[in-house]
């Protein structure tokens, strides 16, 4: 559960997260969030946790032609005007083991980067990953959650070409970024 605070306050910022059961859940790392379960995401999805949680973002890391084939639906972003409430963020990929877990970690990056002056403040304390990604989830008998009820993987023999096209768009996001990092290697 989150212990209640604005960024901008000096108040604590102690967070137990509001949906960890047990040690199933487990810490990933500091950057990449904290381990989500499956019967947990179905949980957050059927509001078990409305009275802990005021809304929730689920990011879909995937490629847009995955997306279609099939993803988690929600109702997410409940508004809510009890400011006690946890907002949480869960990422996901395919298997979350590289789009997701990068992109997680992104996010807190730059969250941490907003906040520096505010430390250990953060606008996003709760950030998920959900653990074995949209594959697991939907094979593991979560069909009901997802719309529509199928699955597409990234290595889908239609998709080839779509493929091709993202994954040199991502190298070329992320050129500039391998660039400055051994760049800042060379400055002893």
């Amino acid at each position: 559960m989150l212990t209640p605070g604005k960024p901008d306050t000096e108040q604590s910022f102690a967070v137990t997260p509001v949906v960890k059961k047990d040690l199933s859940t487990l810490l990933i790392d500091e950057d990449s969030g904290l381990g989500m379960e499956n019967d947990d995401m179905v949980d957050v999805l059927g509001g078990k946790y409305d009275d802990v949680i005021g809304d929730f973002n689920i990011i879909d890391c995937r490629y847009p032609y995955e997306y279609n084939g099939g993803h988690i639906k929600t109702q997410h972003n409940k508004p809510t005007t009890n400011t006690n409430k946890a907002s949480i963020l869960i990422f996901h990929c395919e298997f979350s083991s590289e789009r997701g877990p990068k992109l997680c970690r992104y996010l807190r990056a730059k969250d941490r980067e907003m906040n520096s002056s505010n430390y250990p403040a953060l606008n996003y304390p709760e950030v998920y990953l959900l653990n074995g990604g949209y594959k697991e989830f939907f094979l593991s008998g979560n069909k009901q959650w997802c719309e529509p009820m199928e699955y597409k993987p990234m290595l889908d023999s239609q998709h080839t070409e779509e493929l091709r096209h993202f994954r040199a768009k991502s190298k070329s996001w992320t050129a500039g970024e391998r660039r400055n990092k051994r760049s800042q290697r060379l400055n002893f």
